[in-house]
């Protein structure tokens, strides 16, 4: 049985909903329960270090320092990879590629 991107996200929905799954731990957690494990682990930590980028990539356009920075952050919000807000993402960061492509006076 193949596990899904979809399959991580109800379980990781199902681990906040309170429900009983198994942990990668325990003893009678099948094969397929071990990789949807994996998989949600790691949508999150992808999600995690996509935030992560966009979080400084705010600051460096905050603190005008570094450029190279402001602009992954911004790629980082319009490419809409992970997460649950990336619709609310795309217009911040539209908006951030068109103030750091603005020519300076």
């Amino acid at each position: 049985m193949d596990v899904t991107i979809d399959d991580a996200i109800m379980f990781s929905i199902k681990m906040r909903d309170g429900q009983r799954i198994p942990p990668l731990y325990h003893p009678d957690a099948t094969l397929s329960e071990h990789r949807l494990a994996l998989q949600t682990i790691a949508f999150s930590a992808m999600n995690a270090l996509v935030s992560l980028t966009v979080l400084a990539g705010a600051i460096a356009m905050f603190r005008q320092n570094p450029r190279w920075l402001a602009l992954t952050g911004a790629w980082a919000a319009v490419i809409p990879l992970f997460g649950p807000c990336f619709i609310l993402s795309i217009p911040f960061g539209i908006r951030a590629l068109v103030v750091l492509f603005k020519p300076e006076k």
